[in-house]
């Protein structure tokens, strides 16, 4: 399966790589798409997680002894590309990468449209 963000909503389109159209129209937008390039080589160190489906339960972390109703509205939803678990970013690590708890897949934070 590749993975890759809507350019216009950001939501996170899964993609079969058996598909050989360029093109994927987003289900939540319904604009096209286009796929991005495989990947040359795939090497994997780790045994592969399991695959979860969009809308799947996903856990959530939250923050200890601190106000979370402020720190939500000052953070960045980031949701895992592999198992979509939620995380949180701030406004900082715009362009750097947050590693999941859960399966220590790295995900790039974009800010919020």
């Amino acid at each position: 399966m590749t993975y890759f963000p809507c350019d216009s909503c950001r939501y996170e389109i899964f993609v079969s790589d058996d598909e050989t159209e360029p093109f994927v129209i987003c289900p939540v937008c319904y604009t096209r798409q286009r796929k991005p390039p495989k990947p040359k080589v795939s090497v994997q160190t780790e045994e592969t997680p399991p695959e979860t489906v969009p809308g799947e339960e996903s856990d959530i972390y939250d923050l200890q002894n601190v106000n979370s109703v402020q720190i939500y509205k000052e953070s960045i939803p980031v949701y895992c590309k592999l198992c979509r678990t939620l995380m949180y970013a701030s406004a900082e690590s715009i362009g750097s990468f947050l590693t999941c708890p859960d399966c220590e897949v790295k995900t790039l934070v974009v800010p919020n449209k």
